[in-house]
């Protein structure tokens, strides 16, 4: 598993990504990242991502947007193609990150984790040429990534963060303890976003106005409800569910004990008791 950042960056960014993604570009600071996704027209995720504000004020009057997009490594080529067929209509560019070096760590949580479902924050810091030097964001209090750039000039860095097995697991643990699914190219084009916990997590804006996809995942806001929903559970109760229930699940996220998964409504409905309080 391997994240990569994406970058966009000119006088029009802000204005080139509200129109693109769920979330709501313009109260996202540089101190206040948000969950969002990328849709295609019948409003599937193709992408999502973890959204940081990087821009760095230059001077009072001269100040250059800069946001980066924290991306599953595996659709990020596919994303950059994707927007740069619309890119070329706004004052802003898009290109992928060379990562010198990460770190991933876990943080010692004081707070009731079910009232931290929105608390992202990050730290940013720039060179002196005014280019983002490193990138620091904190998922739900208990999890933190910081990612140090690579310069131009800087030899034998990479385009990705590349997890080590250690960072895997604790990545994905943290993920699955907060519901946090990440699009990745198996599960791309799958999804609403809504389907899979990101009304929960503040990473769809109903009043932000039109981007790709937005009429389908309104409608099924407003005037109706997603037909699946996304579960956490534990690795023993999905078997316990496939040995009593014949049915398709999507297997999103897992790791030693626990998982991700998605599951019809039908389907959630004719779970025994038992076995449906093990889905949460």
């Amino acid at each position: 598993m391997s994240l990569a950042c994406l970058s966009i960056q000119g006088i029009d960014a802000q204005k080139f990504l509200q129109g693109q993604v769920t979330c709501d570009v313009t109260k996202v600071t540089p101190t206040t990242p948000s969950l969002g996704a990328l849709c295609n027209i019948k409003g599937r995720a193709y992408a999502s991502f973890l959204l940081c504000n990087t821009t760095k004020e230059v001077s009072d009057d001269n100040i250059i947007p800069q946001y980066v997009l924290i991306i599953h490594h595996d659709i990020i080529q596919k994303t950059l193609l994707t927007l740069k067929k619309y890119i070329a209509f706004f004052k802003c560019d898009a290109e992928i990150l060379n990562i010198e070096s990460h770190i991933l760590s876990s943080l010692p949580s004081t707070t009731n984790t079910e009232q931290l479902n929105f608390n992202f924050n990050s730290v940013i810091t720039h060179t002196e040429e005014k280019k983002i030097n490193s990138l620091t964001i904190t998922l739900f209090n208990d999890l933190q990534l910081k990612i140090q750039f690579a310069s131009l000039a800087a030899s034998n860095h990479i385009a990705l963060v590349n997890f080590t097995e250690t960072d895997k697991n604790l990545w994905k643990a943290h993920c699955i303890k907060h519901k946090l699914l990440l699009i990745n190219d198996e599960i791309s084009e799958q999804y609403i976003p809504s389907e899979i916990h990101y009304n929960e997590l503040n990473g769809i804006s109903y009043d932000k106005g039109c981007y790709t996809g937005q009429e389908v995942i309104a409608r099924l806001y407003y005037r109706a409800s997603p037909s699946q929903k996304l579960y956490k559970t534990t690795i023993d109760a999905l078997n316990q569910l496939k040995e009593q229930i014949p049915c398709e699940s999507s297997l999103s996220e897992q790791n030693t004990n626990t998982a991700l998964v998605v599951l019809k409504n039908k389907v959630f409905e004719n779970i025994p008791d038992d076995l449906k309080a093990k889905f949460s």
